[in-house]
């Protein structure tokens, strides 16, 4: 028996301990006290272990996932929720909306870092990653976007990770720059303990200057 097909005999929580180093990477390059826009609920430890003291607003276009996240931030049945350190304003729907919203509520200034953190190629993420960007730019946001997308599939070749970086750039707003980029490997324990390898991906931070 192997590490990839080592299976326990019960249930235990999943875990994805490289997705987590680059969260907690990420969010330490901002200060705890300013608010964050995230995608990814699964961030939600990251943020509780560093004791971050702004807002988390999360977001997601899954309804069944903002009904998770109500639970996680408010509990049921008389349960307080499951992380009462964090300041975990009602999940919004899509990134772009959540952005825009936020923004129109608080302006930008407050804003230290925005998680787009998604699922799919280089392509369809900056559809969705350039929206989000034109309305930080409207509010002179001066924080970090960070931009996760499946380094792969996308017609740019199997070993194209410059390329896309190189695409990235000529897509961005002046003002807009690629500050870092991290390759790293999907990987996961399933609650049975089974490791699974999943998607090659990668993260980008964008820094916008003042």
């Amino acid at each position: 028996m192997g590490r990839r097909n080592n299976v326990c005999s019960e249930k235990h929580t999943s875990i994805s301990p490289r997705k987590n180093c680059i969260r907690r990477d990420m969010l330490k390059k901002v200060r705890r006290s300013l608010d964050a826009i995230t995608i990814s609920h699964g961030a939600l430890d990251v943020f509780m272990i560093l004791g971050w003291k702004g807002r988390v607003q999360t977001c997601d276009i899954d309804p069944g996932v903002r009904l998770a996240i109500e639970y996680l931030r408010k509990g049921d049945n008389g349960r307080k929720g499951d992380y009462p350190d964090l300041n975990l304003p009602t999940p919004g729907k899509s990134i772009q909306e959540t952005v825009s919203q936020y923004c129109a509520a608080h302006g930008a200034e407050h804003l230290g870092i925005v998680d787009v953190d998604l699922a799919v190629g280089i392509l369809p993420s900056w559809k969705i990653l350039s929206s989000v960007l034109d309305t930080l730019v409207q509010h002179k946001y001066h924080g970090r976007t960070f931009l996760t997308f499946r380094n792969g599939r996308d017609g740019f070749g199997k070993n194209s990770l410059k390329d896309r970086i190189d695409w990235l750039r000529k897509q961005l707003p002046q003002g807009i720059k690629v500050s870092s980029f991290t390759p790293y490997q999907s990987v996961r324990l399933d609650p049975n303990a089974l490791r699974s390898i999943g998607s090659n991906m990668c993260i980008v931070e964008l820094k916008h200057s003042k």
